[in-house]
């Protein structure tokens, strides 16, 4: 606590601050889906699930879409927030690289309320989250999610 009230102190950063704490309630937020559908946190309500916040044109990014290609179960829920545009041809090469079974709504990358509602404020970000309550965080695919990933 003393080296994150000197890091405050100092200007810099808390490690990770980017990224929700484990404990955080996924907020309130509507999206709509690729195939029209309207979601909300409700998704994330019950049981296990991974929220994705991809950009394209992200190095970081890319790892994580080649992760989730590889090691992703059919069942497992995994909602995909992309910020960008389905008229830029390097956010349909994301889409297009996604697992099938993986829910992706395109959002504004700057201001959408999902990234909000889920305290997230940089990309990527790969969450877990059960019965709406974010369990992990990071910024890269890690044991930890990957094992939510594909317990679904």
């Amino acid at each position: 606590m003393r080296r994150v009230r000197e890091m405050e102190l100092a200007g810099q950063p808390k490690p990770h601050s980017d990224l929700p704490e484990p404990g955080t309630l996924v907020g309130e937020f509507i999206a709509t889906t690729l195939d029209g559908r309207t979601i909300s946190e409700a998704i994330f309500a019950h049981g296990p699930s991974s929220a994705v916040f991809l950009i394209s044109g992200c190095s970081s990014c890319s790892i994580i879409v080649e992760e989730l290609a590889r090691s992703c179960a059919d069942d497992a829920p995994l909602v995909v927030f992309l910020g960008g545009s389905a008229s830029d041809p390097e956010v349909r090469t994301v889409i297009e690289a996604l697992p099938d079974h993986a829910v992706v709504a395109l959002i504004d990358p700057i201001s959408h309320p999902a990234r909000k509602a889920m305290k997230v404020s940089a990309y990527p970000a790969v969450l877990n989250i059960v019965d709406g309550v974010v369990t992990y965080a990071s910024s890269r695919m890690t044991s930890e999610t990957r094992q939510t990933v594909n317990e679904g």
